[in-house]
């Protein structure tokens, strides 16, 4: 995803890295997974594209499956 600005605070300094997104549910608990993202440099606010959503989605499904 290459946004312009963020949409948050109207910075146009954001930066792709790799992030740590922390998931809780009541049973297995918390999931911490790791995915890439754009970020704002300035404010924090974390933007991803379809694909990252997806990959995002994908991998707090097998960790939870891991801790069942």
């Amino acid at each position: 995803m290459k946004n312009n600005i963020c949409i948050k605070c109207g910075s146009k300094n954001l930066k792709e890295n790799e992030k740590e997104f922390t998931f809780t549910f009541p049973n297995p608990g918390t999931v911490v997974v790791k995915q890439l993202c754009e970020e704002c440099q300035d404010c924090g606010e974390t933007y991803l594209d379809e694909h990252q959503a997806i990959d995002l989605a994908r991998k707090v499904d097998n960790s939870k499956k891991k801790l069942d």
